[in-house]
């Protein structure tokens, strides 16, 4: 992502973050710990060299984790060069919930899709990933949507 494309996302992003704190629903500071944000699987590894054949969970999740880094050496690792560009900078890891691999797409990408979706975020927003490869080839992601209702 080019520097000039970086700080205009991030300008756009401070104002999405300010505004969902300020407006959207918050968690008292007693209410315990933030729900769980990363896959169940949190014990993927991401190497930067991948062993093949990499799995469909675990080139999703080494890319959405590239992406929160924003960490285009792990995402070319795992998907297609840029898959994430047209996601917003984070300056902060967005609450969402891994909802796991499966075959015959999501809301809007066709095929095998691994998903996201956002925690008390508004609107709804679900992230979702194509997956292109097979089990005997290994995956990569190929594209990436993120979806708002």
């Amino acid at each position: 992502m080019s520097a000039i494309r970086r700080r205009a996302a991030a300008s756009a992003c401070a104002v999405v973050v300010l505004v969902t704190a300020a407006c959207g629903p918050g968690q008292a500071a007693d209410a315990g710990p933030p729900a769980e944000t990363s896959p169940p699987s949190s014990d993927i590894e991401c190497p930067m060299e991948p062993t093949d054949p990499v799995g469909a969970e675990q080139a999703a999740t080494c890319v959405y984790r590239a992406w929160i880094a924003d960490d285009e050496t792990l995402e070319s690792a795992y998907g297609a060069e840029g898959v994430t560009d047209e996601l917003p900078f984070v300056a902060v890891e967005p609450e969402m919930t891994f909802n796991g691999c499966t075959e015959g797409g999501g809301t809007v990408l066709t095929g095998l899709v691994c998903s996201w979706t956002g925690v008390d975020i508004e609107p709804d927003v679900t992230l979702e990933m194509a997956l292109s490869g097979s089990a005997v080839e290994g995956f990569r992601v190929a594209e990436v949507e993120a979806v708002r209702s």
